[in-house]
């Protein structure tokens, strides 16, 4: 939880349209969202927020500012690697995040062993998907792996276990696994192009409709971040990842049908002027010139 609350924390705090608050506030909650994500633990989540930065930062399309970014992050992981390596304490603690560029903190830690231990499942699953590459596996088989009678059986049978209750921890590998790869290939397809649509919107209306522009930005964040968490663990059926995926259609939806009634509401504005005016008053007609004419005296005994 605090990982996915941090990263919507921080991007809540990067859109000023989107969320007004004042400039201290903004740096507080980015803070308070770096906080949540080291207290989760989460390398990956970590490495998500890294992402989400970087790519709010290209929505704005500012050369310097995106360059020194990328510097910062670079610098952020460097610092990252030389405090791991330096680190004399046993217990690591909250700094287990150090390990995503420290070989020295993943080696006292869990976080080696967890890197194997994934890899390890990856192939198994990618066994599954070499013999069935196009319909998948589908879900279950926990049945036909939970076949052991001792503990040396159960540890050997353990990776067909988590593989078949879906511990693989890579999403598009498991729906690779369970639907076959064009179904994949069909879902990426998708979320890339929710990604790319957002995107467009977002820089399209910087200037014409800031909070729309940031809306859309936060979905296209969003969902930079949930590329690079699939890869590590979450599942194509996350709830969250499908949320986002539906926020941008119905973000369209809701600017496009603002619109028309704005437009709509202009046009009954006008008819209602138009009929309050009164009908325009013509101009006097001009007497004919005969009328203008001075009458001649008519003179006596004339014929």
């Amino acid at each position: 939880i605090l990982p996915l609350y941090g990263t919507i924390l921080l991007i809540l705090a990067m859109l000023p349209n989107m969320v007004p608050m004042r400039l201290s506030l903004r740096v507080i909650a980015g803070g308070a969202a770096f906080v949540a994500v080291i207290l989760g633990g989460s390398r990956s989540s970590l490495l998500a927020v890294l992402i989400i930065i970087l790519a709010i930062a290209i929505v704005t399309w500012r050369p310097i500012y995106v360059f020194g970014l990328l510097m910062s992050i670079i610098g952020l992981l460097a610092m990252f690697h030389l405090i791991g390596e330096n680190l004399s304490v046993r217990q690591v603690g909250l700094l287990r995040v150090l390990s995503l560029t420290s070989k020295s903190v993943a080696n006292r830690t869990d976080a080696a062993y967890n890197v194997n231990w994934r890899i390890q499942r990856w192939k198994r699953a990618m066994e599954d998907v070499n013999n069935r590459p196009i319909i998948g596996r589908g879900y279950g088989g926990l049945a036909n792996a939970w076949t052991f009678q001792t503990r040396t059986d159960y540890e050997a049978a353990s990776i067909d276990i988590d593989v078949a209750a879906g511990s693989i921890h890579n999403g598009y590998l498991a729906g690779a696994r369970a639907l076959g790869i064009p179904s994949v290939l069909f879902f990426c397809a998708i979320f890339g192009w929710q990604m790319f649509a957002n995107f467009r919107e977002s820089r399209r209306l910087q200037e014409e409709d800031p909070f729309f522009a940031d809306f859309h930005c936060f979905i296209y964040a969003a969902l930079a971040g949930q590329a690079a968490i699939i890869f590590f663990g979450n599942d194509l059926n996350d709830a969250w990842l499908w949320f986002l995926m539906g926020m941008g259609p119905l973000a369209l939806r809701l600017r496009n049908r603002e619109f028309q009634e704005n437009a709509a509401s202009e046009t009954e504005v006008e008819e209602s002027e138009a009929e309050i005016l009164p009908a325009p008053i013509a101009p006097p007609r001009n007497p004919p010139a005969v009328l203008l004419r001075r009458r001649q005296p008519i003179r006596m005994g004339s014929s």
